[in-house]
């Protein structure tokens, strides 16, 4: 199992100030730091890499669509300009030297029309994701999508529903990660039946965990708890 820390657990923008963190991490005998990413283009991707590269740890990506980016929208120029920002985010997360992003990129959140999911919607999200296999084959990545709570979607709430669109999408590297702080409000599953995990100490205090926690290769991030506060408190003493 490998445990590192997610940079949510101070931001969702990182500077160089977090970066700064990276070697007291290291000291805590962490293996990785998880970056968040909305806009792609404001991350100094080599620069980044070089920093996790001189404190030997390993990088994943939580990314989180902008306002303007929506696989789903109606609108046949948004759903054109959506898959250009994945395809961004694939590329320069292999740049950060990352292979494995994971997020809840079917739509924004907060995105909800009030209604359930249309089959049309269904079918961009499908077509948006088998698109990006090309670059996720080429930059040896793997997307794991993230169903989250009522209160941010209404395309992707459960397990089920995320299996369902990926068995769909129908592409190796596309898989589920699932977030217990989702979980815990949706539904109730069996963790044998899946392979990526957000693990969450409770409802208030995410803990990320990605693939399958019986692999040598598990990832533990807490993204909010006292242990990162602690954590925080020496890195910057």
């Amino acid at each position: 199992m490998k445990i590192g820390v997610s940079a949510l657990a101070w931001t969702t923008k990182l500077s160089g100030v977090h970066l700064g963190l990276l070697p007291k991490i290291r000291e805590q005998g962490l293996d990785g730091f998880e970056i968040p990413m909305c806009d792609p283009a404001s991350l100094a991707a080599s620069d980044i890499r070089r920093v996790f590269e001189a404190n030997d740890l390993e990088c994943t990506i939580s990314a989180i669509l902008p306002a303007g980016i929506n696989p789903i929208s109606p609108d046949a120029s948004v759903r054109k300009k959506s898959l250009t920002h994945l395809v961004q985010c694939v590329e320069t997360s292999a740049e950060l030297g990352a292979h494995l992003m994971g997020g809840p990129l079917f739509a924004p959140i907060g995105y909800l029309p009030r209604r359930r999911r249309n089959v049309a919607e269904w079918n961009w999200a499908v077509e948006a994701f088998q698109e990006l296999g090309d670059v996720l084959d080429a930059k040896q990545m793997t997307l794991a999508i993230e169903p989250v709570n009522r209160s941010e979607t209404f395309f992707l709430m459960t397990a089920s529903d995320a299996k369902a669109f990926t068995d769909a999408v129908n592409h190796p590297r596309v898989g589920v990660i699932i977030d217990t702080f989702h979980a815990n409000i949706e539904e109730r599953i069996s963790r044998t039946r899946y392979g990526h995990w957000d693990l969450a100490s409770s409802m208030f205090t995410p803990v990320r965990t990605i693939e399958d926690s019986s692999a040598p290769d598990t990832w533990i991030f807490p993204e909010s708890s006292p242990p990162c506060e602690k954590l925080l408190t020496t890195a910057t003493s």
